[in-house]
């Protein structure tokens, strides 16, 4: 089991390529046999080479694994290279290292593909077979059971067995993002070739795809292809091509991080500009990959915990259910700590609040100095939790890890249900650059799925996933006090309860404050009116009203002693104070509206009640009779829909951020 985001490195080649030494004549390398073992240690340095570049560039934390097509030539010296590597360097080894063999056929059919003088490839395919077997992946096609069996016997390269190889290049090009292949870089008239692969991977056509599995189609360029790169390792052939140099049209990359890498696609040069909108977003894509990734897998790892309840993770995800335990135990420990930055910022901002309102009345005395004193260390205080929280980077890395934990969860009940990879990606187009970690969490359990690791149990899905999201989006819609958590806890479990009850205090705080504030201005009008008026005819005497106006309070020094004189210097002693309280209230119903704000209650209320009806809809249509096509299209829709309402709800948590404020 691991719990580390794995990159997945696929590799392409043609079976006779050549890397001929310096040194060598023209042809030596199929002519003399110590110059070809030359050639062969030429290729593995170079696919060493490549590896290492990628591992220098994501970390011994991150997972590389090998997607090979194990065919004679590069498929199997890959293997080989990375073999090498785990027993010299010190970066690489079995816990941060894997290799998927990616059959097009099974393994009784492949093994006529392998030449009869070609013992040495036969035998390594043989080992490096049954050593991965735990890890195969056979890309059944989408033929007939009649075409699927000729395909299977014809070792003549007829057009249906070269479609099974098609559709492998198809896989690879779907999940790798980074395409090692060791092409001449010429384009090819055969299906399934290197050529037809590398086209696959940057967009550059549409070969026959009669025969490639549905899952495995190509994503509309719209849709920004399958990501990823391909980075060539230019070679010769034995047989030399006739093909046409297809790598002008491609566009290469040459920016941070992957400047010091050669001959690095990214797209066809499907524009004169050399800022095409498509190549700036996937290489953008892939470079926020690689800094996810090194976000995610550099985490700690949590402490152990029991996982007997996670059983259904398990047979849903296989291996990578340590992903999703990581993710989901990491992103509760970080919401935790954000949470109680979150409180701790409000009470400071709360003593900040009342202390401003406070000192005005007690400046120049020694009660002044401390209320100050108060007032900036509880600004400073703010100010501290605030940039740490942006150091920190509490509500970024809690984005990840939430939003890993949660495709995964989707993916593993997809898997449950049978539910194969649907070509539109679960995550949404406009936030796919955003969270690429997301689609790649989504990959890493759509290969469980093609491993035949899942078995399969549409009723626990059904009630694991669906019944239960229902009962957890009721608890947090939930309005009944006597029902909430005790202690703070229910300040983040119901927010609906929690937004109506905030509501309800500000909305009191501010009426309040308002009818203490009327009830003084007609104390203030009452106790006024005798001093400013005149007596015989109860107008406002102009020169009286000045007077007042000028020196308020004081004015009472002077007045003539009456019954209303004796109120109002009472008055004009605790106005202050009425006013105190009157700002307290209004500060209150702020200080309510602010942690609103932060707590996120109105987006996370509407996302879950939007949710809830879509679960609701969902658990309805499955109640009824339904067909295979239409419940897996349904289960996907909905896994879809989910994705895209969680995304929307971490935005607007990333908006709410106190690092922000």
């Amino acid at each position: 089991m691991t719990n580390k985001v794995a990159l997945l490195i696929g590799v392409t080649g043609h079976r006779d390529a050549v890397l001929p030494c310096a040194n060598a004549k023209k042809d030596t390398a199929e002519k003399a046999p110590t110059e070809g073992k030359e050639s062969t240690r030429l290729l593995l340095d170079a696919l060493k080479g490549a590896l290492q570049g990628w591992r220098k560039l994501v970390g011994k934390e991150t997972p590389i694994w090998l997607l090979t097509g194990m065919a004679a030539g590069p498929d199997l010296l890959a293997i080989q290279a990375v073999e090498s590597l785990m027993e010299s360097e010190d970066d690489w080894n079995t816990d941060n290292t894997d290799v998927i063999p990616v059959m097009p056929m099974p393994r009784t059919h492949f093994i006529k593909d392998f030449a009869d003088g070609d013992e040495h490839s036969r035998v390594s395919f043989e080992y490096y077979y049954n050593k991965y077997q735990e890890n195969v992946i056979d890309v059944i096609p989408a033929m007939s059971k009649e075409d699927l069996a000729f395909a299977y016997q014809d070792t003549q390269y007829g057009r249906l067995r070269n479609q099974l190889y098609l559709n492998q290049g198809a896989f690879l090009s779907r999940y790798s993002n980074v395409l090692i292949a060791l092409w001449d870089g010429k384009d090819s008239n055969s299906v399934g070739g290197t050529a037809d692969v590398v086209k696959m991977k940057l967009g550059l056509s549409r070969p026959d795809y009669n025969a490639v599995h549905p899952s495995l189609q190509m994503v509309s360029r719209f849709d920004g292809q399958n990501g990823g790169l391909v980075q060539q390792i230019p070679v010769k052939r034995k047989s030399s091509g006739k093909g046409e140099d297809i790598t002008r049209t491609l566009r290469t990359i040459d920016q941070a991080p992957f400047s010091n890498m050669a001959s690095l696609y990214v797209c066809r040069d499907c524009e004169q500009s050399q800022h095409s909108v498509l190549t700036h977003s996937l290489t953008k894509e892939m470079t926020t990959l690689i800094e996810q990734l090194n976000a995610f897998n550099l985490a700690t790892p949590p402490a152990s915990t029991d996982h007997s309840e996670d059983h259904s993770f398990a047979s849903g995800l296989g291996k990578i259910s340590g992903v999703f335990l990581q993710a989901d135990n990491e992103a509760l420990r970080i919401q935790k700590t954000y949470r109680r930055l979150l409180i701790l910022f409000m009470l400071f901002a709360i003593v900040a609040f009342t202390a401003y309102e406070l000192v005005a009345t007690v400046l120049n005395t020694l009660t002044g100095v401390g209320v100050l004193t108060l007032l900036l260390s509880s600004v400073a205080a703010t100010f501290m939790l605030i940039k740490w929280s942006r150091k920190a980077q509490h509500k970024r890395l809690y984005q990840l890890n939430r939003m890993v934990a949660e495709s995964l969860r989707l993916r593993c009940y997809l898997n449950l249900a049978g539910v194969p990879p649907s070509v539109k990606p679960m995550m949404p187009r406009r936030y796919r650059p955003l969270f690429p970690i997301v689609s790649q969490a989504v990959k890493l359990g759509e290969l469980v799925l093609w491993q035949n690791k899942v078995t399969l149990n549409i009723a626990r899905a059904k009630d694991e996933w669906i019944s239960e999201q229902i009962k957890y989006l009721n608890n947090k819609l939930g309005t009944d006090a006597g029902n909430i958590q005790k202690g703070l806890a229910w300040l983040h479990a119901h927010p609906k309860l929690a937004l109506a009850t905030f509501n309800k205090w500000s909305l009191a705080f501010f009426v309040v404050a308002f009818a203490i504030g009327l009830a003084t201005l007609a104390t203030q009008t009452w106790l006024l009116w005798p001093h400013i008026s005149d007596i015989n005819g109860g107008l406002i005497n102009p020169e009286m009203a000045k007077h007042w106006l000028l020196n308020g309070c004081e004015a009472t020094n002077n007045a003539s002693a009456t019954p209303s004189n004796f109120a109002l210097v009472w008055w004009c002693n605790t106005d202050m104070y009425v006013m105190f309280i009157i700002q307290l209230l209004v500060m209150f119903g702020g200080v309510i509206a602010l942690w609103v704000e932060l707590a996120n209650y109105r987006a996370s209320t509407a996302g879950f009640e939007g949710m809830k009806f879509l679960y609701e809809k969902a658990q309805a249509l499955l109640n009824e009779p339904i067909s295979k096509e239409e419940l897996q299209s349904l289960l996907n829709e909905l896994a879809r829909e989910a994705m895209q309402e969680h995304v929307e709800w971490n935005l607007s948590e990333e908006e709410s951020d106190i690092a922000r404020r």
